[in-house]
């Protein structure tokens, strides 16, 4: 006869399968999170998942299925048994990467695995001999006298991850320790108190529950670190903005603009459209995040370079050689390297600044070069150091990162050891679908 007690057993288990399916959902889908935290809890959510299933299959067949059902029961709850320990592990192998300590070598690890081993062994002893646990004939489980042994070593498992854990409290967040402890302890007590009930089974309803709650907090720690580093991202766009429309600049171009409007209308008022292109493109590199079309930025560039050499008249002369434009960089990559050129490169004690821009395609990818006949720079010298001499510039290091994390491209800068013989710098960008 079926008891009150079976049936809310069966009613948690029903419940704990259907959050557990839900917490999986979740987890396969949640954006925002790493890659390994969504892997930790995908594992997790599917071992709970299972364990929860096979709790359920245990409990349906000891009590609606009769006595020919007595080889399901013992095979589901070993499964049930299996999938628990296993979780102990895995949480393991969570607490190190969380406290970015390696498994190869770790004590904390090698004695988890020795107690999950003992309990494997003494759980497939316990399929031999009813002093551990056994089905009776009419189908139902009972604790023998040597049952405390099985549920030793899964005590040891759990107290073994929670001294861990603890020791590892200040390598971790507050949110992942809390949400770890909530885990381990919960269950553990759980635990307890069941070695002592023999009848209503509420340890996986509350293993589902504690993954729940450390999925939510651990999740919500991840969403919160990536809106810091959306906000971030955006304080840098603003101050490469900043940094990329120098006050000093827009001086001498309203200072010459200014003085053309009595001298020269038509170029002042073409010198104003440049400078509206310039200004216009620099603000729309702010908010890009990904490549644009080359055309774009090569607008960007002739608009400052064209407001340039109104400024230093036959100090600068710029050739193009486009014959491919059919591709996709990143925003403030050819304009930053070609402002370079022209803030050390002209000088009215020196001889004109050329600059070249060309482009070619070879197999499989895109060449961009940019060659000028200034006076160079020491080609042993760091790019951070390079970059420094060109402070308050978006320096060639931001460049080059960019252009390989939205690309797959690289930035070569070649210059003859000794000063005075110009600089050519090479942007390779494979062929890519956009």
């Amino acid at each position: 006869m079926v008891s009150i007690i079976d049936v809310i057993n069966i009613s948690l288990a029903i419940s704990g399968i259907v959050v557990a399916l839900i917490g999986f959902s979740i987890a396969i889908t949640i954006q925002y999170v790493g890659k390994s935290t969504r892997l930790f809890f995908i594992t997790v959510f599917s071992i709970v998942l299972l364990y929860t299933i096979f709790h359920f299959l245990e409990l349906l067949s000891e009590n609606f299925l009769g006595p020919e059902f007595t080889t399901m029961s013992r095979v589901t709850l070993i499964f049930e048994s299996f999938m628990a320990s296993l979780l102990m592990v895995t949480m393991t192998v969570v607490i190190l990467g969380f406290s970015h300590e390696k498994i190869r070598g770790s004590l904390f690890f090698r004695t988890t695995l020795l107690f999950w081993m003992i309990y494997m062994i003494i759980l497939i002893i316990s399929q031999y001999n009813t002093d551990i646990y056994f089905f009776d004939d009419t189908n139902h489980y009972h604790r023998g006298t040597l049952y405390p042994i099985l549920l030793a070593p899964s005590i040891l498992l759990m107290l073994t991850n929670l001294i861990g854990l603890l020791r590892r409290k200040n390598k971790m967040t507050k949110k992942r320790f809390v949400a770890l402890f909530l885990f381990l302890i919960v269950p553990l007590i759980c635990l307890i108190i069941q070695s002592f009930i023999n009848g209503l089974l509420f340890v996986s309803i509350c293993m589902v529950l504690v993954s729940v709650i450390m999925f939510v907090s651990i999740s919500s720690e991840n969403v919160e670190m990536y809106i810091n580093q959306q906000n971030e991202l955006n304080k840098q766009r603003f101050d490469n903005l900043i940094l990329q429309i120098r006050p000093h600049f827009l001086y001498n171009t309203l200072s010459s603009i200014y003085y053309l409007c009595e001298q020269d209308p038509k170029k002042a008022q073409f010198t104003i459209g440049n400078f509206s292109t310039y200004l216009r493109k620099n603000l729309n590199a702010v908010v890009k995040n990904g490549p644009i079309p080359f055309t774009e930025e090569l607008e960007h560039t002739r608009a400052y370079l064209d407001v340039e050499q109104v400024r230093f008249k036959d100090l600068l002369y710029v050739d193009y050689d486009i014959s491919h434009t059919a591709f996709f960089l990143p925003p403030l990559t050819l304009q930053p390297i070609v402002e370079n050129a022209v803030k050390h490169g002209v000088d009215p004690e020196l001889s004109p600044l050329h600059i070249k821009i060309r482009t070619q395609k070879n197999d499989g990818e895109t060449l961009l070069i940019i060659e000028d006949d200034g006076p160079g720079f020491n080609s042993n010298e760091s790019t951070s150091s390079f970059n420094k001499n060109r402070n308050p510039h978006i320096g060639l290091s931001n460049v080059r990162e960019r252009l390989k994390a939205l690309c797959n491209a690289t930035l070569e800068i070649n210059s003859p050891t000794k000063m005075g013989g110009g600089t050519t710098v090479e942007i390779h960008i494979p062929e890519i679908t956009v």
